[in-house]
């Protein structure tokens, strides 16, 4: 029982609920309970609250108190939502953790385990891997959905990541915090979404405040988010809605999927071994989806591990026992999401199981249906032919017509972009007096200079010595030292190729264009950058472009800048 100075506590707070959303189509999935109105009990933090409960060893019954208030608010909302609840991790040193109350809590609600998600804190990791192990299993075992909150901010990380198999990943909002003007961020974070996608962990990207961290979070893959652009944490439900509208594009690779999906009917989590027999015996499946109540895509179960009871004479009527439940056959699986792109989709399939000969496709983690691995075999093919057609035989970088596609989404104006050519200068007298094979390993020097300093952007090859690069959501501070310091490590490299005779007199006789011998100076390399912040025509590029062509040839300085 707790005390009075608790009791006051619980009768002081509420909670306030921010909307988790659907970033390709604004659909809510969620709201995560936030605790309010704690000042007015003395206490200055929410942080402050637990460490003394903690101390006054009533952590785990507060806790508990806690859920109930919030799940009791929580089930005035649609019932296909989840709540994501905040979890102090010290909560598995209380005597009373073994007795879990909060599945009774939740059907007095009319609600299941499906509603409802623990977060654990990054920022309070167990130092034991197995306290976390003993705390996500607890929670697993009871069919509780479990995210990793604050992911990026304490010392654990990856190590809590490996420990705790979770569902979720909830990004910090550290690493979300004007995304759009730092590189590093935006590696960090497509790296970690892809690491949770192969993992079949969904990720949620907290303080989400304006559009073009909204933008980049979309183009990075992430599933979920949250956020002051969405909604602030309202105390009000009714302020809550069902969808949030911030401008959602329709993705083309949905229309794209669409008609390979086969439609595998999907058997509740909740049904009988009774009726999972039946549907194996009815009809011809390796395998059957499982779904939750809220359709959402949970794993298999595979026609093999059911064999002793199919084949038995007795199997039909051994599962008519309703304390044989189907959930010891689920096996967990992951899955593709519909709106993720050709390329992302063979990536992850490199990955994946491949016991089903195809992929499970969901959308927002809703089950949508099932591709097969003919089609995604032909999708690499298309792929690679494309490829193959447009790269540089030399380089190996894409070519003419993928560079003309990245300018044509660039003039669309939906991000800013920094388009970039880069021209080898005085490439023609080196290539006529070294040779084409070396003039060919200056090629491929400059191409791979490139590559190692430009991972994150688009890098093409024009032909010849021209190479173009297209460079998405940096400042132009950033993106104006990274091309000086490609110009200044390709001169010092490239220096390496002259003969000693050459070196010592610091330049090479070779015949210039009208035939006559002439002095050129070493290779350097040029660089005209058009900045691109609105809608503009190809027309007026094709201007732009050959107007700062000409004024490059006419100028010392080796970067030459336009804004479009």
């Amino acid at each position: 029982m707790l005390s009075k100075k608790w009791q006051k506590l619980l009768n002081t707070i509420d909670f306030a609920f921010q909307p988790i959303i659907n970033i390709h189509n604004g659909e809510i999935y969620g709201v995560e309970a936030l605790i309010r109105n704690y000042q007015k009990v003395n206490f200055s933090t929410i942080n402050e609250i637990f460490d003394k409960a903690f101390i006054d060893g009533v952590l785990y019954q507060l806790d508990i108190a806690l859920r109930e208030k919030a799940i009791n608010k929580f089930s005035k909302l649609p019932s296909n939502i989840i709540l994501f609840y905040n979890l102090d991790n010290r909560i598995i040193f209380s005597k009373d953790f073994a007795t879990e109350p909060t599945s009774k809590i939740l059907q007095n609600h009319s609600l299941s385990q499906d509603n409802i998600c623990f977060e654990i804190s990054e920022r309070e990791t167990l130092n034991n891997p197995e306290n976390i192990s003993h705390l996500v299993h607890t929670y697993k075992n009871l069919d509780y959905k479990l995210a990793i909150d604050d992911f990026g901010t304490g010392i654990a990380g990856l190590k809590l990541l490996y420990y705790a198999e979770v569902d979720f990943l909830k990004i910090d909002r550290f690493f979300i915090q004007e995304i759009q003007k730092d590189s590093k961020k935006q590696l960090f974070l497509k790296n970690i979404t892809n690491l949770a996608h192969l993992m079949g962990i969904k990720v949620i990207a907290e303080g989400i405040e304006n559009k073009k961290e909204f933008e980049l979070c979309k183009e990075l893959n992430v599933d979920f988010i949250q956020g002051y652009l969405i909604q602030k944490p309202t105390l009000d439900i009714k302020e809550i809605k069902k969808n949030y509208n911030i401008s959602f594009s329709n993705n083309k690779s949905k229309n794209f999927y669409s008609k390979y999906i086969e439609k595998i009917t999907p058997i509740n989590k909740n049904a009988t071994l009774y009726e999972l027999l039946n549907i194996f015996k009815q009809n011809d499946l390796d395998f059957i989806p499982v779904i939750d109540e809220n359709n959402y895509f949970i794993g298999i179960i595979f026609e093999e591990d059911l064999k002793e009871l199919l084949y038995s004479p007795y199997g039909l009527y051994l599962a008519q026992n309703k304390e044989r439940k189907i959930s010891k056959y689920i096996k967990s699986f992951n899955s593709i999401e519909i709106s993720w792109s050709i390329e992302k989709l063979l990536e992850s399939y490199s990955y994946l199981d491949k016991s089903i000969n195809g992929v499970i496709i969901t959308q927002g983690g809703k089950y949508i249906g099932f591709l097969n691995n003919h089609h995604i075999i032909n999708f690499a093919y298309q792929k690679n032919l494309e490829l193959a057609k447009s790269q540089n035989p030399l380089t190996k970088l894409p070519g003419n017509p993928q560079i003309e596609k990245f300018i044509s989404n660039a003039l669309k104006g939906e991000k800013s972009y920094y388009l970039i050519y880069f021209d080898i200068d005085n490439f023609k007298a080196f290539n006529d007096k070294y040779g084409f094979r070396k003039g060919d390993r200056v090629i491929t020097l400059f191409s791979d200079i490139l590559q190692k300093n430009l991972n994150y952007a688009f890098i093409g090859h024009i032909g010849g010595d021209d190479f173009f690069v297209g460079i998405k959501n940096l400042t132009f501070e950033k993106t104006f030292e990274i091309i000086k310091y490609i110009q200044e490590k390709f001169k010092k490299d490239v220096y390496e190729f002259y003969d000693k005779e050459d070196k010592e007199k610091g330049y090479i006789i070779a015949k210039d264009r009208n035939g006559e011998l002439k002095k050129f100076d070493f290779l350097t390399v040029s660089a005209i950058i058009l900045e691109i912040k609105k809608e503009s025509s190809k027309e007026n590029f094709d201007y732009s472009i050959s107007s700062l062509k000409k004024i490059s040839k006419q100028i010392d300085f080796p970067i030459c800048v336009s804004l479009l």
